[in-house]
This record gives C-alpha cells, structure tokens and sequence, in this order.
C-alpha cells in the first residue's frame, strides 16, 4: 500500500508555522527562531524529531494528512486555514514595524543613533518608524544593504518577522552558537576537523 498518504501543496504552511510559533508564549518570554522547531516537533508528538519539524517550518517536504490533523487539532484551526490561508494577514499592516524590530534585535549592543548614522537616517527615525510610519524607498534600500538582504524583499509586504532561518549576520552567529551547543562531546568530535578547516 506505500507509505503515509500526502497531503495536497499547502501553499502557506510553512509560514503559518513560523506563525504560530512566533505567537506562542508558553515559554513565558518572546518567542525565538532557535526554539520552534522544538515547538513543532512536540505540537506533532515527535519532540525527538527536529530534522521533520524543520522541513515542514522551511516549506522543503510535504505534510502528511497525519501531520495536518495534529498541528490542526493542537491549534483548533481548520486543515484547509492551516495550509490556504495566510494566519499573518492579521498583522499585514505591523509587518513593516516587526521587521524593523526583528533586524534590530540583531544587532545588539549596537544604538540606534549608531545605526541611524551608518544608515544616513535622522535618529529619530526609528522611533517614528517603530510607531508605524513607512520607511521611504531610500531608507528600505539603505536597511536592505546593511543586513545583507537580498534586493528583491520587500520589508514592507513580507512578514520576514516570522523567518525561522536566520536573516542577519548576527542572527547567523547566533544560530551557529545554539547549534554547535547542542551537539554531543563525540558528535563534535568527529565534527571538528570539518569546522576548523571551514572555519579557518
């Protein structure tokens, strides 16, 4: 009979995902990219399963029927909202705002008046941004160029906010850390002379 049947493409589950992770407060603190896919492989039963959850956050493998019944089950939404509609829309007009905060949770310790200076912004710019107003074309560009994004993202109209893999230089470093911290004494072992030669 084969194996378990798929579901059809969800075109939006992957996103809705990350959107439900970034919602999550069970942790009682702000919800960090490092720890959803730990939410998701226990939302599924399968907390020992990080490589799985990660596929489905990454949008890379499809659901299986079983899958969809349990992450709709977990979060009392509907299968056909879980994979069709777009959980994010109810925050489409913050997008601009929570993208901003995420990139500048980046790059902590790093002010605000120091970046507004590298980014040939007024200081105040943020604040204003923060509060909702739109930055200019230029001022997208300028944000674009000094997190490394690529040219084609829009940070008005995108929910990067809700990126399980890391946007910046900073979150990269700090993906690395997490990563190399959960592995075993001999995994790294045996990892080692890899990372020293790509590292070196």
């Amino acid at each position: 009979m084969g194996g378990p049947k798929r579901a059809s493409r969800l075109p939006h589950l992957g996103e809705n995902l990350c959107w439900l992770c970034w919602n999550d407060r069970s942790e009682g603190r702000k919800s960090n990219p490092v720890t959803w896919g730990g939410k998701v492989a226990g939302w599924l039963g399968a907390p020992d399963d990080l490589a799985r959850a990660e596929s489905l956050l990454g949008d890379q493998s499809l659901a299986t029927a079983d899958e969809i019944t349990k992450l709709s089950a977990v979060h009392a939404i509907e299968e056909q909202d879980l994979g069709f509609s777009r959980l994010s829309d109810a925050v489409r007009d913050d997008f601009p705002r929570l993208n901003l905060q995420r990139l500048l949770e980046s790059i902590q310790p790093k002010t605000k008046a120091q970046l507004a200076e590298e980014l040939g912004v007024h200081p105040s710019a943020f604040s204003r941004w923060m509060r909702g107003q739109t930055p200019d074309r230029s001022a997208r560009k300028a944000l674009r160029d000094y997190f490394g994004l690529r040219g084609e993202i829009d940070l008005i109209e995108e929910p990067l906010f809700l990126s399980y893999l890391p946007l910046t230089h900073g979150e990269r470093v700090n993906w690395v850390r997490a990563r190399v911290g959960e592995v075993s004494p001999i995994q790294l072992r045996e990892m080692f002379p890899a990372l020293s030669k790509l590292l070196s």
